[in-house]
């Protein structure tokens, strides 16, 4: 059986009878796949990589985390398969590169995340009659994180979009640090380009840390994955966003329908179309990585696809194979 056949095989749903090697005369896969990316989709390709290997012990796939920037120079460059991105690849600043190496790609959707702003209770207890920080608008996260801020007591921020005060109190923030995909994306949601954003604020890439240090300011707020804020739902207050005219909190069902905006973060598998149409191995982590997508992202405490966003990722699975 030649490899475009079998790769077809394996897309169409026959991935148990290409790995198993039954029927047909299909040989087992074997083989290399080369996956690097965001840590926030290292589970959920490590899990992939597991139930592929399970029923394909020949193949060997390798899971890195050096985030999706440095995922999609690899990618242009052939020297990965898959990207494992937690934003779309940059029009302007990356994909020249892969059109100046020939390199092609295709986005295959997986799961879903969100950045949540959280920060302690007890501000309440500085200013009990007002409370805490029940919601912001987008611009006031602006001008709270952007660079250059002079922004040093909430208060500063105005009212509150649900027509209380801000409370007072000095600011102590927490977030991510430059380079890594979290910071990325919140500065290009919120501060409108990519890398602009104060500096005076403590960072970790690891969101159970943001969350202990929060949990030990009483002025502390920053922003962290969702499952981090689920994690310590009880002892945390979630702030929601003003959009639309309505403050939206982020949950799975806003994060999931897109309405908690603009920090919900689509999540991708990029592949290189010609490693998905020469390598079989490659063809067969990306179908089951899409056919199990729901399970797969709800075990990596992600959000899962809804049923007609999995239809529409199987379709540009299909769509990158020629299919």
């Amino acid at each position: 059986m030649n490899m475009r056949r079998l790769v077809a095989l394996i897309l169409a749903g026959g991935f148990a009878l290409a790995a198993g090697g039954c029927g047909g005369g299909a040989a087992p896969l074997s083989g290399a796949v080369a996956v690097d990316g965001a840590g926030v989709l290292v589970p959920f390709a490590q899990a992939a990589a597991a139930g592929l290997t399970r029923t394909s012990p020949r193949v060997k796939v390798t899971v890195g985390s050096s985030g999706s920037a440095r995922a999609f120079q690899r990618l242009c460059a052939g020297e990965i398969d898959v990207a494992a991105a937690a934003r779309p690849i940059d029009p302007l600043t990356e994909a020249p590169a892969c059109r100046r190496s020939g390199a092609q790609y295709s986005a295959i959707r997986v799961a879903g995340d969100g950045l949540v702003v959280v920060n302690n209770t007890a501000l309440t207890a500085s200013v009990a009659r007002f409370g805490n920080i029940y919601c912001l608008r987008p611009e006031q996260l602006k001008a709270l994180w952007r660079s250059g801020s002079t922004v040093t007591d909430y208060a500063q921020l105005g009212d509150q979009p649900v027509h209380l005060p801000m409370p007072r109190g000095r600011v102590s923030l927490y977030g991510a640090p430059a380079g890594t995909d979290a910071f990325d994306f919140f500065t290009e949601r919120i501060d409108g380009t990519r890398g602009d954003s104060r500096t005076d604020y403590r960072a970790s890439s690891d969101d159970a840390v943001l969350v202990r240090e929060i949990l030990r300011d009483r002025r502390g707020l920053g922003y962290v994955g969702l499952a981090a804020y689920e994690a310590q739902a009880e002892r945390l207050n979630l702030i929601a966003l003003f959009v639309g005219g309505r403050c939206v909190t982020p949950t799975a069902d806003t994060i999931r329908d897109g309405s908690y905006r603009p920090l919900t973060r689509p999540l991708f598998l990029y592949v290189n179309t010609r490693s998905l149409a020469e390598k079989p191995q490659v063809a067969g982590f990306l179908s089951l990585a899409v056919t199990r997508a729901i399970p797969l992202a709800a075990a990596s405490k992600l959000i899962p696809l809804t049923r007609a966003q999995l239809r529409s990722s199987r379709t540009a699975l299909d769509r990158a194979a020629g299919r």
